[in-house]
């Protein structure tokens, strides 16, 4: 059963869609499975880098492959509210804030899909 298979369908019409890269399966099969319409928020973090796997830890600024994935996510489901985690190592405000506004270059470069 996939991820998306066990949201409940009386889990109302909010989703918050956590985008990483370290799933057992295609995090893009993931994203593109997710209802659109029920995500109200997204979460983004950073990771660390281990010699067999990459482990979501929080305590890094945010990898590519993730960003590629929030934009895939943003393509989908919009200009959505968008939370960027960092509870460990956290570095000062000026470097989480650099990190910060690259979700907005996205918001803003990204051109949305089209429902079919």
């Amino acid at each position: 059963m996939s991820e998306v298979e066990r949201l409940p369908e009386d889990a109302g019409d909010i989703l918050g869609l956590g985008i990483r890269s370290s799933l057992n399966f295609d995090p893009f099969t993931y994203v593109n499975s997710v209802p659109a319409e029920r995500v109200a928020q997204i979460h983004i973090a950073g990771h660390s880098k281990f010699k067999k796997y990459i482990l979501d830890t929080h305590d890094h600024p945010v990898l590519d492959p993730v960003w590629k994935l929030y934009e895939r996510a943003i393509q989908r489901a919009g200009h959505t509210a968008t939370l960027l985690e960092w509870d460990d190592s956290i570095p000062s405000f000026q470097e989480v804030h650099r990190e910060a506004l690259k979700a907005n270059r996205f918001l803003a470069d990204t051109t949305l899909a089209v429902a079919v």
